[in-house]
């Protein structure tokens, strides 16, 4: 290149801008790219939309459990619905209303009365995403019905149990008329069931454990919903773009069963003469089936911890795949959860009683 085309100060803009976009396309392509599939991921390209998700989730994505208009600080669950609240709650991918009753959570006030089953879960049973006549709980079969739903966004077993016997003691006649308790499982419940152990939850233990995992920045102890994302969405990113027929990272916390069980050593009473269904629903379905084998293997184990209670495992797997989940998001669909309820309906056909003729 000539001295004078140097000296034309407009060209040697235009060289410097082309090598600076040369030298910043590895960053800024996949930038771009992820950007665009946040806007349109229903024509994003696989893989692409695998990038997309983590900028999303840990961005974007706005949680619900850390906002006060929705939720307030609970001494004993670390947080709870706001008793009568109503709030919006709306990202990329949805728009919807979370009210609660004056137990906090999202459910009508009759419900707490005499419900025939009770669903007890995290996010996926709170029904993230969608709205609260969309949910699986109020899809269930008349044999089911009424329910009554206490998921609450990232609870893990050991407090899932815990706020059901809150509610036990609270309504203990609409307790005693439940005779189906449904929980749904989440891969990031072994964090807090790992850290309660056989004790009944305690918010001080949990946020312990959570300030010195990787995974919880100290800051975002009120919006777990945060834990793993950076772990979870990287891996899955890898294996989406390297199409992997094995997964080696398919189960991301060891022994979910161990943890698992130990968390209703204490309930061992409050279970009794009930029937107890669990199933697997977390993070797109990714870890369904994994997660289903790694509690499989303790249902023995279950079962002796509760004697006089039904235990029956239900392997969602067989009858929801990632198609059941939004795609930025990692939760179920409207029509996501038609399908697990039809799934439930069909799978408890034989285990639950009608209900007695009324009169």
């Amino acid at each position: 290149m000539t001295p004078k085309a140097w000296s034309n100060p407009v060209r040697l803009v235009a060289i410097n801008l082309a090598v600076l976009a040369l030298l910043l396309s590895p960053l800024l392509g996949p930038w771009l790219l992820a950007h665009w599939a946040l806007r349109h991921p229903r024509l994003a390209w696989g893989p692409l939309l695998e990038l997309a998700r983590w900028p999303y989730l840990n961005i974007y994505r706005q949680g619900i459990q850390g906002r006060k208009d929705c939720f307030q600080v609970d001494q004993t669950l670390t947080y709870i619905g706001q008793p009568k609240a109503s709030c919006r709650f709306d990202n990329l991918e949805f728009r919807t209303t979370h009210q609660f009753n004056s137990l906090g959570v999202r459910d009508s006030e009759a419900a707490l009365r005499q419900p025939r089953s009770i669903v007890i879960g995290d996010s996926h049973a709170m029904g993230w995403g969608v709205e609260a006549d969309e949910r699986y709980s109020r899809l269930l079969s008349p044999k089911l019905q009424p329910s009554l739903n206490l998921g609450i966004s990232s609870y893990g077993t050991a407090r899932e149990l815990r706020l059901l016997e809150r509610y036990a003691g609270l309504y203990p006649q609409g307790y005693a008329s439940a005779r189906t308790i449904l929980l749904q499982y989440g891969v990031n419940d072994w964090g807090e069931n790992s850290s309660t152990g056989k004790q009944r939850f305690q918010s001080s233990s949990y946020l312990s454990y959570a300030a010195n995992t990787p995974y919880v920045k100290p800051e975002l102890l009120l919006d777990a919903s945060n834990w793993g994302h950076l772990r979870l969405f990287t891996e899955h990113w890898l294996q989406g773009i390297l199409k992997a027929e094995v997964n080696p990272l398919d189960v991301p916390f060891p022994k979910h069963g161990e943890a698992f069980v130990a968390s209703f050593m204490p309930y061992k009473q409050l279970l009794a003469g009930k029937s107890l269904v669990v199933f697997v629903s977390s993070d797109y379905g990714i870890w369904n089936a994994s997660v289903y084998r790694d509690l499989e293997h303790s249902l023995g184990s279950l079962r002796r911890q509760l004697p006089h209670t039904r235990v029956l495992l239900l392997n969602l797997s067989q009858a929801c795949d990632s198609s059941c989940y939004f795609q930025l998001d990692d939760h179920l669909t409207a029509a996501g959860h038609r399908r697990v309820a039809q799934w439930l309906n069909q799978s408890l056909t034989a285990l639950i009683k009608p209900a007695p003729a009324t009169h």
